[in-house]
């Protein structure tokens, strides 16, 4: 090639149609064949065997992973109830406005901490893990003390009835277990 020659490299430009531009659309997938062994997806043809196997089955790229069930995280309701517990508790105690009646102590002991906190422990059990036995640990436990304590202002378990006698007895009970 001697330099008075030269290769053209211009390049051509490139037009883009406007049908090019817009995504296409699958407006009709049929199935066809001899035992329906065909899809037609469009303007193409494909074996069904092979869409399945490129799929696992689904039309999901790959194997979908078995769904797994997950619970949420208990702590938040055992904590709610833990802390409106020990604050109605103590208000009570502490005889905050005068209330001598210790019927909306008993109703929160009862389902509040009693009955909430240990539904949030067995939930902690679902959670399966070390986390969730901490949370079965404390919330089950937690709620037993809240049954019991309501116990204690419940007339017919009798309870305050023993120590009619003597009320300084029973606060020191009472003491006692919070302790």
């Amino acid at each position: 090639m001697s330099s008075t020659q030269s290769i053209s490299s211009e390049i051509k430009p490139y037009t883009v149609h406007e049908e090019e531009k817009q995504p296409k659309v699958v407006k009709k997938c049929t199935i066809t064949g001899d035992g329906n062994e065909f899809v037609v997806i469009g303007d193409h043809k494909y074996y069904r065997h092979e869409l399945m196997q490129a799929f696992g089955g689904t039309f999901n790229p790959g194997l979908a992973p078995y769904p797994k069930h997950q619970f949420g995280n208990p702590a938040s309701v055992g904590l709610v109830a833990t802390g409106m517990n020990i604050l109605v508790t103590g208000l009570y105690f502490a005889n905050a406005k005068g209330i001598h009646t210790p019927n909306v102590v008993v109703g929160l002991c009862m389902f509040m901490g009693g009955l909430i906190q240990f539904l949030a422990g067995l939930w902690g059990f679902l959670i399966g893990s070390q986390v969730g036995t901490f949370i079965l640990t404390v919330f089950t436990s937690y709620g037993a003390f809240w049954f019991a304590f309501g116990c204690v202002f419940i007339p017919s378990f009798g309870i305050q009835e023993a120590y009619a006698d003597d009320t300084s007895q029973l606060s020191n009970a009472i003491g006692f277990m919070i302790l």
